[in-house]
């Protein structure tokens, strides 16, 4: 009786357990089943689709697979005036034609600079050289000369009247007329004399008087040519002034980006006469 009892509540144990387990066991076994499910419905739709996407995967073996990008770095250096200048900084993404550096300041100051010199270049030109004196003509003195000349050789060949008497006291009482003509002919001698002097002073004078202006424009002709040279050094110092500024202007003025990329760096590289030396690292992504 004892023996039957207990064969009975051992069966009843393993039933009661069974049950427990068969319990945990149906959760797990349909949750494996839904995962199957979903993963077989991908499988099932692409088999739903047909042709299309059995091109597609086909396709897609034969393609190439796509290059991974690189990054370049290119360096772009310039001159500030000060820090404030430099427009960008490490991190930044930058697009090309971008402003990296500027210098307004600077750039005006040039720019002023720059015109007055090309001012100075336009100003300082050459002096032409005055033209020469006109050849000399003397024929208006030389012929004052010959008329006077030709007057008094006519006066000296005209005779003194004679006088009609020989004693003086009888000449100066009788030939009081006498006296007179001769006295007449003798003075207008004496200014033929004096009209033939002066016009060969005024021939002299001519002469003198163009003498001195050949020594004048002679004289101004060295002193143009003196001032020429002087001006011509002074144009080649305003052209290579310009030169040089043209050049600090190209330094000193915007520097823009080449590329689009990211700044990785910005380095003072150290103090020059035209400002502070910068460079602008520059990481460019390229295929």
């Amino acid at each position: 009786m004892n023996k039957w009892l207990i064969i009975a509540l051992v069966g009843l144990l393993l039933f009661t357990n069974g049950n427990k387990v068969s319990r945990k066991i149906e959760p797990a076994i349909a949750g494996n089943e839904a995962k199957s499910l979903e993963k077989s419905e991908p499988a099932i739709r692409s088999v739903g689709t047909g042709s299309a996407n059995a091109d597609d995967t086909k396709s897609g073996e034969k393609s190439e697979p796509t290059p991974a990008r690189t990054r370049t770095r290119h360096t772009v250096t310039a001159t500030v005036a000060k820090l404030e200048n430099i427009q960008v900084k490490e991190g930044d993404r930058v697009k090309i034609g971008q402003t990296l550096v500027d210098n307004p300041e600077e750039r005006k100051f040039l720019e002023t600079k720059r015109r007055e010199l090309e001012l100075a270049i336009a100003t300082n030109q050459p002096v032409p050289v005055p033209p020469s004196p006109p050849i000399a003509d003397y024929s208006a003195e030389v012929a004052a000369v010959e008329s006077a000349r030709a007057m008094l050789a006519a006066l000296h060949q005209t005779p003194l009247p004679e006088y009609r008497f020989t004693t003086t006291e009888l000449i100066q009482v009788m030939d009081k007329a006498v006296i007179e003509k001769r006295q007449a002919l003798v003075l207008e001698r004496v200014r033929s004399e004096q009209v033939l002097n002066q016009a060969i002073a005024n021939l002299q004078t001519a002469k003198s008087d163009y003498q001195q202006r050949l020594s004048d424009y002679q004289s101004k002709v060295m002193e143009t040519q003196r001032e020429n040279q002087e001006r011509e050094l002074k144009q080649a110092k305003f052209r290579r002034d310009l030169a040089e500024l043209q050049l600090n202007f190209s330094n000193t003025g915007a520097t823009l980006s080449p590329y689009s990329g990211r700044v990785r760096q910005v380095k003072v590289l150290g103090q020059s006469e035209s400002g502070l030396k910068v460079e602008i690292v520059l990481l460019v992504s390229e295929r």
